[in-house]
């Protein structure tokens, strides 16, 4: 009984090694070319050179509840945020850059600590958001993209959009970068924008830009939301499923969109 046992483990062995040919002592192809990424869009080649993200530094000090991050001019001198920051970048002939706005990294990518623009303090420092006395973290786990907003715009709550029916929730508006850099929290990007979903959050319509890095290597081939899908699929699906479960783990219902949960 255990000669056969060995007879037959043996005879395994021996038929799942591949025989001997001439193919086999041929030399290994080359492995295959980097991650190719399309040909410069229609967009990209009109506008030209790449345009390079607004001159503002970080700052950190402070920790735990008196943690912030503030924004310092080439000079060393104190900005806001929300209202020193240019929605768009400007080109050489101070002309807003078109497609384009600058986005204020709040929250990196791969991170949870919920970072974000302070709209009632002096000069609108980044600070982790604080409820019920603790420092808020998502629920849900780390965030899939990098989130952050765009400076000098604000989501009025009296305007009622037509498509919705309702208002802005009375914050800066969102925007999702979904390039491969991450993003650190304070640093300011210029990015193309690529479409927007409206996310009905509380009775509030939070809409979420969807935007690239104009430096980074997809940006080239992305004009707009479909060849976000077309070329990156399943990105979009993420972004929207992660806004609409992050509550969740908090004890709240599933967010929902407006626009038929179109981007």
């Amino acid at each position: 009984k255990d000669k056969s046992r060995k007879a037959r483990i043996g005879t395994m062995s021996m038929t799942s090694l591949p025989t001997t040919s001439t193919t086999s002592l041929q030399p290994r192809p080359p492995p295959p070319p980097p991650l190719a990424v399309p040909a410069k869009s229609a967009v990209t080649q009109e506008l030209g050179q790449e345009s390079l993200p607004p001159p503002v530094s970080p700052r950190s000090r402070g920790e735990g509840f008196d943690f912030q991050v503030e924004a310092l001019s080439p000079r060393g001198e104190p900005l806001s945020y929300w209202h020193d920051i240019p929605v768009y970048p400007l080109d050489a002939q101070n002309e807003p850059t078109p497609y384009q706005v600058n986005f204020v990294g709040e929250i990196p990518r791969c991170t949870r600590k919920k970072f974000e623009v302070v709209k009632e303090i002096e000069m609108n420092p980044i600070k982790q958001d604080v409820k019920k006395g603790k420092l808020r973290e998502f629920g849900k786990g780390d965030i899939y993209f990098n989130y952050g907003c765009v400076p000098q715009t604000w989501e009025d709550p009296a305007y009622i959009h037509p498509d919705v029916g309702l208002g802005g929730d009375s914050d800066p508006l969102d925007a999702c970068e979904i390039g491969l850099r991450l993003i650190p929290t304070g640093e300011v990007r210029t990015t193309k924008v690529l479409g927007v979903l409206c996310m009905i959050d509380e009775g509030e319509a939070d809409w979420k830009l969807i935007v690239i890095d104009v430096q980074d290597p997809w940006a080239k081939a992305l004009d707009d939301i479909s060849d976000v899908e077309q070329q990156l699929p399943g990105t979009l699906d993420q972004i929207r499923e992660w806004w609409r479960t992050y509550k969740v783990p908090d004890g709240k219902p599933l967010n929902t969109f407006g626009l038929n949960e179109c981007f």
